[in-house]
C-alpha cells in the first residue's frame, strides 16, 4: 500500500529566493523517498499570510512541468491576511488525506535523505506520532530543537538576556534544551518539538483539530507538542538532518516581544506554571 505525504508551508512577506530553496530542497527529498518507498501525489500547501499577491510566488505555482515530473501538486493559499501561524496552517487541515503531514517554515532547507530517514521511523514504528529533526543554523552551528517544559525564568533569560548573563545558568539552559540527546539514538522521546519542522501522523493531527487559534504566534508549537503527545511518542531524529535560519524574538523589535510575552501566558496559563 502506497504511504502519502502533504505539507504546508506559511508565508509572510518572505523572499521568493528563500521559498525557492526551499522547493527545491523540496524536489530533492521527495525524489528520493520515491527511489524507496511507493508514494502517492504530494501535496504542498504555500500559505501566504501577506497583504498582497506576490507575482513571484503565482510565478512558482505555475511551473507545471516540474511538480508534474515530481507527482506534485502546489496549492497557492492567500487572501486571508496576517492570521498568525498556526491558524493558517490549519486552512488546509480539512483537505488533507495523507498518512503524513509535514508543517514547514519558508526557511529550512531539506538534506536530501531526510524525509525518506524520517518516513522510515514513521512507517516503522507505529507508536510515534511526532518527529523532530537534527538542524544546524546557516554557519552549521547546532541548534537544538527539542525542549524540556521550560520555566519562565529559563524563557526570560534565553529571550532577553545578555550572554554574560546566561552563562551562569549555562547549565539550566543546556538541560531544558536538551543537549544531552544522543545522536546515535534514531528515535528518542522528547516533550516539546519546535514548529519550523514537525513531520506528524495526518489522522493524530486532525484528531487535536491542529494548532490552537488562541496562539497568534509563538508558543503555538509547544502547545501542540503537549496536545498530539496525548495519542502517542514525539520523537527526536538526528538522522533526519536540516538547515534552519531562524532568529529571537528579542532580535525582531517590540511588535514581536510583546507577542512573545502575550502566547507565553497562555502557555502557561493552559498548560501550568513554572516559575524557576
Amino acid at each position: 500500500m502506497a504511504n502519502s505525504l502533504s505539507l504546508s508551508i506559511v508565508l509572510y512577506n518572505s523572499p521568493v529566493e528563500q521559498v525557492n530553496t526551499l522547493v527545491e530542497s523540496l524536489f530533492s527529498a521527495i525524489g528520493r523517498l520515491r527511489e524507496h518507498y511507493a508514494l502517492g501525489i504530494t501535496s504542498i500547501y504555500l500559505i501566504d499570510n501577506s497583504d498582497q499577491i506576490i507575482v513571484e510566488l503565482k510565478n512558482i505555482t505555475e511551473n507545471k512541468e516540474t511538480f508534474k515530473k515530481h507527482q506534485i501538486i502546489l496549492s497557492y493559499v492567500q487572501g486571508h491576511g496576517n492570521i498568525g501561524y498556526g491558524t493558517a496552517h490549519n486552512l488546509i487541515l480539512g483537505e488533507l488525506d495523507s498518512d503524513f503531514h509535514l508543517i514547514l517554515n519558508p526557511d529550512i532547507i531539506l538534506e536530501d535523505d531526510a524525509l525518506l530517514r524520517a518516513l522510515e521511523i514513521l512507517i516503522n514504528d507505529k507508536s510515534i506520532v511526532m518527529l523532530s529533526p537534527s538542524a544546524v543554523g546557516p554557519y552549521g552551528e547546532k541548534l537544538h530543537l527539542c525542549k524540556r517544559y521550560p520555566s519562565a525564568l529559563i524563557l526570560l533569560l534565553r529571550g532577553f538576556f545578555p550572554n554574560k548573563a546566561k552563562n551562569l545558568f549555562r547549565t539550566r539552559l543546556a538541560k531544558y534544551e536538551m543537549h544531552e540527546l544522543e545522536e546515535a539514538d534514531r528515535a528518542a522521546k522528547v516533550l516539546l518539538a519546535s514548529g519550523c519542522f514537525m513531520l506528524v501522523r495526518t489522522e493524530a493531527l486532525k484528531k487535536i483539530e491542529g494548532f490552537d487559534k488562541r496562539y497568534f504566534l509563538y508558543f503555538e508549537d509547544f502547545d501542540l507538542s503537549l496536545r498530539i503527545s496525548k495519542l502517542g511518542r514525539l520523537v527526536y531524529a538526528p538522522d533526519v538532518k536540516i538547515m534552519h535560519a531562524g532568529g529571537k524574538a528579542s532580535k525582531k523589535g517590540l511588535w514581536h516581544i510583546i507577542n512573545f510575552v502575550k502566547s507565553g501566558f497562555r502557555f502557561f496559563n493552559t498548560h501550568g506554571w513554572n516559575i524557576f
